[in-house]
């Protein structure tokens, strides 16, 4: 059962090169036109199944937003239908559906009638709204003295404890805090078990390519493709590093000599210009029950480093102390790029050396040695200590982004990892005569 059927949905807009000319074009007695076409959705048509999460990907301004406001009934196609079953709650623009001059709570029941929801129904869910928004005192203040981040939890409490059928978020998962925005992430999981329907945008391949089961990607208006998210974000990719090429052809052109530093940019080698600190912007956590006192890089030589090579070793050492006694500890550590894509993790439970119960007092080293098979870049490491309460963990100390580390690497790939490879080249057939066997096969070691 299709939720939403989106039918060859276009959006033109007219648009006036000076305000005098929409005045000229309604009084003209011939009637001249005196306005140029701007065509924000061109021939759309897709369809979404109930309890499905459909994530919409493209470059500013490639439409996600109007497709998102046609969806939840704010615009009027120009050409083209739109069918939905059941209630919407949209969250589109930053505060969208709030009056400035209005207390948080007042807008709580300002955007319930906005949903069509009376307010002794908005009255039951009123506490579920505050629960979800944490904003405290503020909920009595003029939302015009709030934060974007505190905006986006109203809002986004008010559309998650509706009772929708269709949820339709734009960008709304890129504001707040990481406890929030997990919360929302959690939330979106129960409306998928509940057989809600979703449709969001975003830029992040993280949150497309790991909440949405499918993806559509827009550009200039027109839908290019759709399918499983990882698909779309390939295309999506292509896309920029084709504009990417575009923009830097043209600079060199422009630019002439004071376009040196395009050359790093063309090869995609490094992020020019970018100097990592040798610490992390560190976010720390935890009962405190365990200490990560100290946190270590060793090379190959075990010499303390903060740059390794691709296919050395390389040495995590965390220095624990227990501040009460520990049946069942767990120590682990992972490293992500810089904007959060995990690249590995590991912990001494999942890789089968639990540690022994610790008592207080005691101090422990714990050494995580790994072959490094990593991409030229920059990469950051968390670790972390933990007490497992049968099905439960419960964290002792987490210390997340403490350090960052650079990868240095001869061989160029593409990806993050590394991979050992052997290249078999077999020539079939030749009309060219050669001193050697051509049919004898060609290994290369890579």
């Amino acid at each position: 059962m299709s939720a939403i059927s989106v039918d060859n949905v276009s959006k033109a807009y007219n648009l006036y090169r000076r305000p005098v000319d929409r005045l000229r074009e309604l009084v003209s007695i011939r009637g001249r036109s005196y306005h140029d076409e701007y065509w924000a959705l061109r021939e759309i048509s897709f369809e979404i199944e109930q309890g499905k999460i459909v994530g919409l990907v493209g470059q500013n301004g490639a439409g996600k937003s109007t497709l998102l406001q046609v969806l939840a009934g704010i615009l009027q196609p120009t050409t083209g239908t739109v069918q939905l079953q059941g209630r919407i709650a949209a969250l589109l623009a930053l505060g969208a559906g709030f009056d400035p001059e209005f207390t948080g709570r007042e807008n709580v029941y300002l955007n319930g009638a906005i949903l069509g929801i009376d307010r002794a129904e908005m009255e039951e869910r009123f506490d579920l709204i505050v629960d979800f928004a944490e904003i405290g005192t503020f909920l009595d203040q003029p939302v015009k003295t709030y934060s974007s981040g505190m905006y986006i939890r109203l809002a986004f409490a008010i559309a998650a404890n509706v009772d929708a059928d269709i949820f339709i978020l734009d960008e709304a998962l890129q504001v707040g805090d990481s406890m929030f925005q997990r919360r929302c992430f959690r939330r979106l999981e129960q409306a998928k078990k509940e057989g809600k329907t979703i449709v969001l945008a975003s830029h992040s391949a993280q949150v497309i390519q790991t909440v949405c089961d499918e993806a559509i990607l827009l550009d200039h208006g027109a839908m290019l493709t759709s399918g499983p998210p990882v698909n779309v974000f390939h295309a999506y990719q292509e896309l920029l590093s084709r504009r990417e090429e575009e923009y830097v052809k043209r600079l060199k052109l422009t630019q002439g000599s004071r376009a040196y530093w395009l050359d790093d940019v063309e090869r995609g080698l490094e992020d020019v210009g970018f100097q990592p600190s040798s610490e992390g912007e560190e976010y720390r956590f935890g009962s405190g029950d365990a200490e990560i006192l100290e946190v270590e890089l060793y090379d190959d030589k075990h010499v303390p480093c903060r740059a390794v090579q691709r296919g050395h070793w390389v040495t995590v050492a965390l220095t624990i102390k227990f501040n009460r006694d520990i049946e069942t500890p767990s120590a682990g550590m992972a490293i992500h790029t810089p904007v959060g894509v995990a690249v590995y993790g590991i912990s001494t439970d999942n890789a089968d050396c639990p540690l022994q119960s610790q008592t207080a007092g005691t101090l422990l080293t714990i050494e995580f040695s790994i072959l490094t098979q990593l991409h030229a870049g920059n990469y950051v490491l968390s670790c972390g200590v933990t007490e497992k309460l049968g099905t439960h963990v419960h964290m002792l100390d987490k210390r997340k982004d403490l350090l960052v580390f650079q990868v240095h690497s001869a061989k160029r790939f593409v990806g993050l990892a590394y991979m050992e490879t052997n290249i078999t080249v077999r020539v079939q057939e030749s009309t060219v005569p050669t001193e050697t066997d051509v049919s004898a096969d060609k290994v290369l070691d890579i």
